[in-house]
């Protein structure tokens, strides 16, 4: 969930590096956490959960108990549909970093 935003209809939101910009300095705007460090991403941001994405809610639940801790790679992202994903270069865990 963002916090403060309102989206009333299905929403396309697209990430991608601001090299340009110079400021570090935070924002107040909830989707700033894009970072050079952090891949472009492509989300759907829906006004009301779907049933259908119940499983990733519970997944991000237990993921956000997690804050400053780490979790076992391949089994999160088995969550996620992504444990394919995971080849002998990944690392055995991940941190979980949760906005302030």
């Amino acid at each position: 969930m963002i916090s403060g935003s309102s989206i009333s209809t299905p929403t396309i939101w697209e990430s991608e590096f601001d090299c340009a910009s110079a400021d570090g300095a935070a924002s107040a705007d909830p989707l700033s956490f894009v970072e050079t460090a952090s891949p472009p991403a492509v989300s759907l941001l829906v006004p009301e959960p779907d049933a259908s994405d119940a499983p990733v809610q519970a997944a991000l639940k237990k993921l956000r108990q997690s804050c400053g801790a780490t979790v076992p790679a391949r089994a999160t992202l088995d969550q996620f549909g992504l444990g394919d994903i995971v080849t002998a270069e990944w690392p055995q865990v991940l941190p979980v970093r949760c906005p302030s």
